[in-house]
């Protein structure tokens, strides 16, 4: 008997699954509070700590740590612990090599706190950022040309300010919304030679604040899978606006 297209669809499913879970998934590295020197398999490995600079029995992620990610699509996920007062979020600068997605989540998110700044000045490879169900604001600076962007939320925790920042080689960005983001957090793309810009919403419908696009960009696709909903949007060039998808898109909501 030929098997139907629900248990091709199932064994496809499987087999993506049982890939995913025995051939490219790696290792799990845990920082701690003593210096670190981590190198990861030729798989897709997680490097995961915690920056608390109040608390140094949590602080396990800091400038005199090493990673070498090694071959694969590797993960280093950082959460940044709520501190005390207005004291500005500093990311760590420890040595980081081939290192292909940085997960973010900053919960430092005093009134009167800045924001976090990650600069991708000094790191090389990196393809995908996330700010992820940040509370705090979030810069992603001087990033590569072909990195991709998301900001993630849970549809419950109100997501912190987003800017995401591109080196002068870059001419086109992706940003995704994804699993819920609320709130009305501002979301700013910046880069000198930007002319295209792509944003797409997936999972749960993702709602954010106002939304600045790099003043250079005339070409702008909001892909959306799931609702979107944008604040007042800013685009210095006028920019051209392509929408597909089958979710719905509220822009410039009050």
């Amino acid at each position: 008997t030929a098997a139907t297209d629900a248990e091709i669809d199932a064994q496809v499913t499987s087999i993506k699954t049982d890939y995913t879970s025995n051939v490219v998934k790696g290792s799990t590295f845990n920082f701690s509070t003593a210096a670190d020197d981590f190198t990861g398999t030729a798989k897709n490995d997680t490097f995961q700590g915690i920056v608390d600079a109040a608390v140094a029995s949590s602080n396990t992620f800091t400038s005199i740590d090493s990673i070498d990610g090694g071959a694969g699509t590797d993960v280093l996920d950082l959460t940044f612990a709520k501190q005390a007062g207005n004291t500005e979020p500093l990311f760590p600068t420890g040595t980081i090599s081939n290192v292909e997605t940085f997960k973010i989540r900053n919960l430092d998110n005093d009134a009167g706190d800045t924001k976090l700044t990650i600069d991708f000045a000094t790191v090389s490879g990196e393809t995908l950022v996330q700010n992820s169900v940040s509370t705090g604001a979030v810069m992603f600076d001087n990033l590569a040309s072909g990195t991709d962007a998301q900001i993630i939320g849970n549809a419950t925790t109100t997501n912190g300010a987003t800017e995401i920042d591109y080196v002068a080689a870059a001419t086109s960005a992706k940003l995704g919304f994804v699993d819920g983001t609320t709130g009305l957090g501002a979301v700013t793309t910046t880069g000198t030679k930007l002319t295209s810009q792509t944003f797409t919403s997936t999972g749960a419908a993702n709602a954010i604040g106002a939304l600045g696009i790099a003043g250079e960009v005339t070409a702008v696709t909001i892909d959306a899978t799931t609702k979107l909903t944008t604040g007042t949007i800013t685009a210095a060039k006028g920019a051209t606006l392509t929408i597909t998808g089958t979710g719905a898109v509220d822009l410039n909501s009050a």
